[in-house]
């Protein structure tokens, strides 16, 4: 698979299982490079903001939810302004073995449905001119009430 769309792409893994267990595939044979490899572990209600980066550091992000329960949602950039597009993914339960490829003029949020969350980054370039965007302001479809999220100061001041 090439990671090459201009929008937001669910990737639903290969799975190889045996009595030992299973191993899976999510993509094979493409040009992208992890230079990042980081992970969040989130509670319940956690609201992670909108993030993305301008040019020359723009980041192609791979997104696994390695535990719990998420709602993730992108939204198209242009320079540091939303376009009005947004893709609601809900890639959701770990257990299901899908990624989310988010391209580098998409911004990327995500809310923990479960008791707690573990999601796993795969991003192709370093940090530099990164843009926070309030979570609350710039998406009204969050599956939980503002009452039942913890966000924290820095995603609500647009990082």
């Amino acid at each position: 698979m090439m990671l090459t769309d201009s929008r937001p792409k669910l990737i639903d893994a290969e799975i190889f299982e045996d009595d030992r267990g299973f191993m899976s595939v999510y993509f094979e044979g493409s040009s992208f490079i992890a230079k990042i490899i980081k992970m969040t572990s989130s509670k319940y209600g956690v609201l992670r903001g909108f993030h993305y980066q301008l040019p020359p550091t723009a980041q192609d992000k791979i997104i696994l939810v390695l535990e719990g329960a998420i709602q993730d949602v992108c939204m198209e950039m242009a320079g540091n302004q939303p376009t009005g597009m947004v893709v609601d993914n809900s890639i959701g339960d770990g257990a299901k073995c899908r990624a989310l490829f988010v391209p580098n003029n998409w911004a990327h949020s995500y809310l923990t449905l479960s008791e707690s969350s573990k999601v796993l980054y795969l991003c192709n370039e370093g940090y530099g001119n990164e843009i926070s965007l309030n979570p609350i302001e710039n998406y009204k479809g969050w599956k939980l009430g503002e009452a039942d999220m913890l966000i924290s100061r820095k995603d609500l001041n647009n990082g």
